[in-house]
């Protein structure tokens, strides 16, 4: 998308959400899932065009390592899509991901659900060309390039998205908590600070209480789900041994252990859809507990916007979506 006009990008960024309504056209005209987990980050001008057509006009502003504050607002008055929104986030959701997130939870425009928090990278970066500047000293070969950071983002309540990242409302078990990953875990990462806040609207100025019911109902549903139980043994599992310094040199007993660790890593791949080739991606045909549970989610959303449909009672049996309403 280098390259891309800013209505080149308005038009992919339509064309996405209409694919997403067709495919759960059950929720069509009320709900969209953004999809952020494991979004290493990208530009952040296209985040601010798929935040300007969800309806949030100010994204936050980007601070200069020498001073000056620069705001990223939506210079489009359209407006794609005014529902609800739940996005899901994890610990590999990075950058733009994060502005994205930021935003909408800064809005009270949705419902972010995943794992404890985001990455937390907060920094701007450019490349400079090197061989550019040897002219200067009388020079001419390729000298290669340099990454440079040159700036931080913040989010629009004055809180830098470096290190902390973002957290959601609705939190998961995940694998992903486990993991030595976050800008906290590289060297030398920047500190988080903050700056003043922008004056903004809120969208929904209740969602607050709503996302504390919708919580409630999704940790009872975690709770008695026999997938998530397992999940979380594994997970008890990891973090009992990440740390772990030595082995067995009992071949029997360590061949118990390495099947143990091979079933949790394998259990973790599936999850995060590592081992998944782009064909099984789009047949969908593994299990995502949670991409499921945060259909449950947006189910008890819909419920409280609409009420119950008449005559339909909730049905204790089935605590987890398996399938399209």
């Amino acid at each position: 998308m280098t390259n891309l006009t800013l209505e080149e990008k308005q038009e992919l960024i339509r064309m996405a959400l209409a694919a997403r309504e067709k495919a759960y056209a059950p929720y069509s005209n009320f709900m969209v899932g953004a999809a952020l987990r494991a979004r290493e980050g990208g530009r952040d001008d296209i985040a601010l065009v798929a935040l300007g057509l969800c309806d949030v006009v100010y994204s936050g502003k980007c601070g200069g390592v020498e001073g000056g504050v620069v705001p990223y607002k939506d210079e489009d008055p359209a407006i794609e899509y005014a529902g609800s929104l739940i996005v899901m986030t994890n610990r590999l959701s990075a950058s733009a991901s994060e502005i994205f997130a930021g935003a909408i939870k800064d809005y009270k425009r949705g419902i972010l659900v995943g794992d404890k928090k985001t990455h937390g990278k907060g920094t701007v970066q450019t490349v400079a060309d090197l061989t550019s500047y040897l002219h200067y000293i009388g020079y001419d070969f390729p000298a290669g390039s340099i990454k440079l950071t040159n700036a931080k983002f913040y989010r629009i309540n004055g809180a830098s998205t470096q290190l902390k990242g973002v957290t959601p409302d609705i939190a998961f078990p995940t694998f992903t908590d486990t993991m030595e990953t976050g800008e906290e875990k590289l060297d030398n990462p920047m500190p988080w600070d903050e700056i003043s806040p922008v004056a903004h609207a809120q969208y929904d100025p209740n969602i607050c209480a709503v996302a504390s019911e919708l919580r409630r109902k999704s940790d009872a549903r975690v709770a008695a789900s026999p997938e998530f139980a397992m999940l979380k043994r594994d997970i008890a599992y990891l973090m009992k041994n990440k740390d772990k310094k030595t082995i067995s040199l009992n071949l029997e007993q360590r061949w118990k252990e390495y099947l143990r660790e091979k079933d949790i890593y394998d259990e973790q791949a599936k999850l995060l859809h590592l081992d998944s080739s782009e064909k099984d991606k789009k047949k969908n045909t593994k299990k995502d507990l949670y991409l499921d549970e945060t259909l449950n989610i947006m189910r008890d959303y819909i419920t409280r916007k609409r009420g119950p449909r008449q005559g339909s009672q909730p049905d204790a049996r089935h605590p987890h979506h398996t399938g399209s309403n």
